[in-house]
């Protein structure tokens, strides 16, 4: 096994802090510290989300850096506000994040003071994030961004009582798969005559965002759990706080939480009945047939993980490794998992892992691209979910989310495994043309 001091697959703190402004069409990030920043930037909008707009080729980065080497130890400030403010002259966003390096915020710099200043001439939402990219991680900073513009959320006064905020949606790209994934959670939410005013996040705007505050609830999912409770308050909306929609039971008790907290439990049961007939009925030659030959390991973080155990052990898909995305201790939900479970594990950690499940029989990875070259050493097909994707785009919608998402992934496993089994025949048989 690999030693604790290998580099790890969890992505870092300012990869979610991009991921949650990549999925704010009008937000714009200016960072206090190097231009290394930007190879994290480019892994988005290159390889993980063809459809990114925070790369310009006009030069209109919707994410700029001082990229200060030793004058950034004098502190000034005045590299910051001289690009911010030619950021807001450039690209007019809805709201500007400042986030310092982890250097900088030790030395004490005062970006709080940078905002205030700015705030006095520009109409755009100014907010400082303090950084924790030494102790945190990629949904750490996926959260920093979503609970500082959560604190500019005020409540108004024509509220309907049908009309819903929901937050907390893992929306890493603007693709076809998350674009579909806004459309599947917010048509469940529409199945109860619920009308949603405001999705945190979809890859629309600030002001899009900020409409909960006309919301009679808000839905949260558990990746919003951190900043939940302040939205809510701050909205004057009621806090309904969700489970993952994935798979048939997670998407039913996800319309079961909401039903019965807006008083719309037999409009719940109604449409989770017609939904599970319909897919139990795509679904049962294909479990009948294979479910029983498919093993699966799954690397993602960690509330996708038990969700998607959850998921494909209820159509009897064994799971028997996990690797868990996180640099935290494992919440009870993870470390309860059968199988064999790797929190934060290391590149080489997950490969040796990936090659001893494989010759027990797992065939397919579901998760994370970042097991691509572990998936092709074990010699496992991959199915991408999750960020980064490398090697997956949708150009159509493919959700991962209720009811149509779990159709959608139950077809790419299927998929999978099927190209699986036929790469070790081929290879058995020596198929090459004489």
């Amino acid at each position: 096994m690999s030693g604790d001091f290998a580099a790890r697959m969890t992505p870092a703190f300012v990869e979610g802090v991009l991921v949650a402004i990549n999925s704010i069409s009008d937000a714009a990030l200016a960072v206090e510290g190097p231009a290394c920043v930007r190879t994290k930037m480019e892994r988005i909008c290159r390889n993980h989300d063809l459809q990114s707009t925070l790369y310009d080729a006009a030069g209109k980065h919707r994410m700029c850096t001082t990229d200060r080497g030793p004058a950034r130890v004098l502190g000034t400030l005045e590299p910051i506000k001289d690009m911010t403010r030619s950021m807001l002259d450039e690209l007019a966003p809805g709201a500007l994040f400042l986030l310092p390096f982890a250097a900088q915020q030790a030395m004490g710099m005062d970006l709080e003071g940078v905002a205030r200043e700015l705030a006095t001439t520009s109409t755009a939402h100014i907010l400082a994030l303090q950084s924790q990219a030494l102790d945190g991680d990629w949904l750490d900073g996926w959260t920093t961004v979503f609970s500082a513009l959560a604190e500019r959320v005020s409540p108004a006064l024509d509220k309907a009582d049908d009309s819903v905020c929901l937050a907390g949606l893992m929306h890493t790209r603007n693709e076809g798969d998350d674009a579909a994934n806004v459309r599947e959670v917010t048509g469940l939410l529409l199945s109860l005559g619920m009308k949603v005013e405001s999705v945190w996040a979809e890859g629309e705007n600030v002001q899009r965002l900020l409409k909960v505050g006309r919301c009679s609830y808000s839905v949260i999912l558990p990746h919003g759990a951190s900043f939940a409770s302040n939205l809510a308050a701050r909205a004057g909306s009621q806090l309904v706080e969700v489970p993952l929609p994935l798979g048939l039971s997670g998407t039913a008790a996800f319309l079961r939480t909401v039903g019965h907290a807006s008083k719309r439990a037999d409009e719940a049961d109604h449409f989770i009945g017609l939904e599970t007939k319909r897919c139990t009925a795509i679904l049962n030659n294909v479990v009948s047939l294979m479910a029983d030959e498919i093993s699966v390991a799954v690397l993602a973080d960690p509330i996708v993980a038990p969700a998607l155990h959850a998921a494909l052990s209820e159509v009897g898909i064994d799971v028997p490794l996990t690797g868990v995305l996180s640099a935290h201790p494992l919440p009870g939900s993870v470390a309860s998992l059968t199988g064999k479970v790797l929190a934060d594990p290391s590149f080489p950690a997950w490969e040796e892992s990936l090659m001893e499940a494989a010759a027990s029989g797992v065939q397919v990875v579901v998760g994370s691209g970042l097991s691509e070259v572990a998936a092709h050493k074990a010699g496992v097909a991959l199915v991408e979910v999750g960020f980064p994707c490398h090697n997956t785009h949708f150009l159509t919608p493919t959700p991962l989310l209720g009811y149509q998402g779990f159709l959608s992934l139950m077809e790419r496993i299927v998929n999978a495994y099927c190209q699986h089994v036929a790469r070790l025949r081929l290879d058995e048989n020596d198929s090459t043309p004489v």
